[in-house]
């Protein structure tokens, strides 16, 4: 009887279902390339979805990507909706309050971009102007701030962008990397200018998980450590941001 329950055991072990990865819903809004876009087949791409792609393997998890207006990621981070944020989130000490950030992986300035007609130098220049902000971004709260710009908010950045074509809005206001790939890639490359370029509090760009996810975060930050030392952020970097 011992031998027949053995060999039942072996044969169970044998065509035993290997354990599932662990499904990690990821929010992000697809409106801000280099880090996150559609391309023209409607993929999901960029630099925040490589990276987490590279996390997903070393970690063996399954993505579930989940797309919402920025504004809306942390609430959802804390209502449990999501598990991880990817979305070029800038460490702010406003966030880290209510988030667990991973250790930063590059640090990027705002700039303002502009059309024909107007080109700031500085703070002073924007005063009644009206600038195009993504609500909830550090560029936001700058603008909230600063107090003498007009500001306008838009949930997508194409959208500002196509106001700033229009002449609807003075500038957007901007992650230095997504205000280039917006110039270059933009129908004409001669519509928008760079102005200036301020280095703000939260400069430091990672992904965030909720607050009590303490071993979560310390995985990841242990994966971000190995892909710097193996090149593989700096070839993110080379294959994203040329």
């Amino acid at each position: 009887m011992k031998g027949c329950l053995a060999a039942l055991l072996c044969l169970c072990c044998l065509f035993a279902v290997p354990a599932s990865a662990q499904t990690v819903r990821v929010g992000t809004e697809s409106t801000y390339p280099p880090y996150e876009f559609r391309d023209a087949s409607g993929a999901l791409v960029g630099f925040d979805i490589d990276l987490v792609k590279l996390l997903a393997d070393r970690l063996d998890w399954k993505i579930r990507w989940v797309e919402m207006p920025f504004d809306a990621l942390i609430p959802a981070l804390e209502e449990g909706e999501i598990d991880l944020i990817a979305a070029c989130l800038s460490c702010t000490p406003e966030r880290a309050a209510r988030v667990a950030f991973s250790d930063p992986y590059e640090i990027t300035p705002s700039t303002f971009v502009v059309g024909d007609g107007f080109f700031p130098t500085g703070p002073a220049s924007l005063k009644g102007k009206v600038v195009a902000v993504q609500p909830g971004t550090a560029e936001d709260r700058y603008i909230r701030d600063l107090g003498t710009p007009l500001r306008a908010p838009y949930d997508r950045l194409d959208e500002a962008f196509a106001a700033l074509a229009a002449g609807t809005v003075d500038a957007v206001f901007v992650d230095d990397p997504v205000a280039r790939s917006y110039i270059k890639n933009w129908k004409d490359p001669n519509t928008f200018r760079r102005a200036f370029s301020l280095k703000l509090v939260g400069a430091e760009k990672a992904l965030a998980v909720k607050k009590s996810a303490g071993d979560f975060i310390d995985d990841i930050n242990r994966v971000l450590l190995l892909l710097r030392e193996d090149g593989s952020l700096a070839e993110l970097e080379r294959r994203w941001k040329r």
